[in-house]
């Protein structure tokens, strides 16, 4: 029996290098609301086809795939975190499997961002509720009855909610910098006023006070508030992704990917 081994090796960024990173994202972030409000909002090119392309708001558009592909990014940083932490005899059980948790919450947000599963989530229960004979006999049912919003935010809004305070404080402990600990509170901060948009959003004459002062019509409000409510889920995302790249560059030199062929 014969074995041949290989290793490729792949240095990682210093960790002042990884601001190169969060430049380039914010750029594209930029780039892409600028996109929509040039082809999609003020439509220069008069062409459905680029305007569907172009349109932040829509789901299966450039800006669409770039988010989840983004937030699959992050997930994956996550992961290798995960296990650059789990045989490490210095870190606790409990940051192990923290991180673990968190890249696994990145992981399904990627999936969630491209098949749109809160929603659907969401409207199967409002469906459920809808068909019951009684609004009790189904579990929160008196409470999305009454709920002004969508209905997605009623099941999954507590988990987003706790999720985001483990994350804040885990990361808070974690992060010693001063620098990392402000753009954590950045990009939750995006992520929860992206939240309070879709929230906004979902409600009956909830851009009244905004189409009265700007004396934009409703479709202009409600395409401009999902521009920047997607911009801000991006912009938090790439917040995120900047945190965990320089936080596992200064943790690790180098990343080994090792290949074991054995011939007989």
């Amino acid at each position: 029996m014969i074995t041949h081994k290989e290793t490729l090796t792949f240095k990682l960024l210093s960790p002042g290098a990884t601001k190169n990173i969060l430049v380039l994202f914010i750029s594209i972030d930029l780039f892409l609301v600028a996109l929509d409000l040039s082809f999609s909002y003020a439509g220069i090119l008069n062409n459905l086809a680029v305007e569907q392309l172009f349109n932040l708001a829509r789901e299966g558009s450039l800006g669409s795939w770039f988010s989840s592909t983004q937030l699959l990014l992050t997930g994956l940083i996550l992961w290798l975190l995960f296990f650059r932490f789990l045989n490490d005899i210095d870190t606790q059980s409990f940051k192990k499997y923290g991180w673990a948790l968190i890249a696994l919450f990145f992981t399904l947000m990627a999936i969630d961002d491209a098949a749109a599963i809160h929603e659907t989530i969401g409207s199967s229960y409002e469906d459920i509720v809808s068909n019951a004979d009684e609004v009790g006999d189904v579990i929160g049912g008196e409470i999305l009855e009454n709920y002004p919003s969508y209905s997605w935010q009623v099941i999954l809004g507590p988990v987003f909610l706790l999720m985001g305070l483990f994350i804040f404080v885990f990361l808070w402990i974690e992060f010693s910098l001063y620098s990392m600990r402000l753009l954590l509170i950045a990009a939750l901060s995006c992520y929860a006023i992206a939240v309070g948009l879709d929230y906004v959003e979902g409600l009956y004459g909830g851009y009244k006070t905004i189409i009265v002062a700007t004396a934009l019509d409703y479709d202009s409000v409600r395409h401009l508030s999902k521009v920047i409510e997607e911009f801000l889920e991006m912009l938090g995302t790439t917040f995120f992704l900047t945190l965990f790249i320089t936080h596992l560059a200064m943790h690790t030199e180098s990343v080994e990917l090792r290949f074991h062929d054995t011939y007989y």
